[in-house]
């Protein structure tokens, strides 16, 4: 592009990404899908450039729809409902980040706590990554760890756990050996703590004393 040329779109990060997103374009448009807009660039793909585009008529078999898109081409897809907006944002194998844009705030913070992305915003898109307190980072296909924030600088430390036995003539329950009176008594103790009755924890009790309390001829 000439240089005195106002450019508010910059190119893609290398020749591969041009051609990534021309690939996804390409199989969009040759199964059906329909240009609804698209920039005017001169020379855009020998430069770098892919016109910003919007894509309507997008289907799921669809490359855009599988793959991630890290370029200015935008797939719509109508929904009935916010229920089936969540339900398609989900089932995608990727999850970098997600927006939800909504005259209701409250609403639209209760969708993002349901959709599985690292970074969900509300009324705005990706601002978050320039903001060095807030984590950033993907979940699924999209990776794992995060950058920025407390999140982040976590990351980088090396943590070491000290445990400090103070009656060590205790028999800790989690001790070898194990015979057929401390397994019943470990039972009892996942019944105490995790029974589904108040009635099953009670009587789960005395197994829990005798785990914690007992000797190793209990064992």
């Amino acid at each position: 592009l000439p240089t005195s040329a106002a450019v508010e779109v910059g190119p893609l990060i290398n020749d591969a990404a041009v051609s990534q997103i021309t690939a996804q374009f390409d199989d969009a448009i040759a199964r059906g899908a329909t240009v609804a807009a698209r920039a005017d660039l001169p020379s855009a793909s020998a430069n770098g450039f892919f016109p910003p585009t919007v894509l309507t008529g997008v289907t799921d078999e669809m490359k855009v729809m599988q793959e991630e898109t890290f370029g200015p081409l935008l797939p719509v897809i109508k929904v009935r409902d916010a229920e089936e907006a969540i339900r398609r944002a989900n089932a995608s194998p990727f999850g970098l980040s997600a927006s939800v844009w909504t005259r209701d705030r409250a609403r639209g913070a209760a969708i993002a706590r349901r959709l599985e992305a690292g970074t969900v915003m509300i009324n705005d898109a990706s601002s978050v990554v320039g903001a060095p307190h807030v984590p950033y980072g993907g979940v699924k296909h999209s990776g794992i760890g995060r950058a920025h924030g407390i999140a982040g600088l976590e990351a980088c430390v090396r943590s070491t756990a000290i445990a400090d036995d103070l009656f060590t003539s205790w028999r800790q329950p989690w001790w070898y050996h194990y015979g057929p009176k401390r397994l019943a008594q470990i039972n009892d103790y996942a019944t105490f703590a995790h029974g589904s009755s108040w009635w099953a924890r009670l009587k789960a009790i005395p197994g829990v004393l005798k785990l914690v309390f007992g000797s190793r001829d209990d064992a």
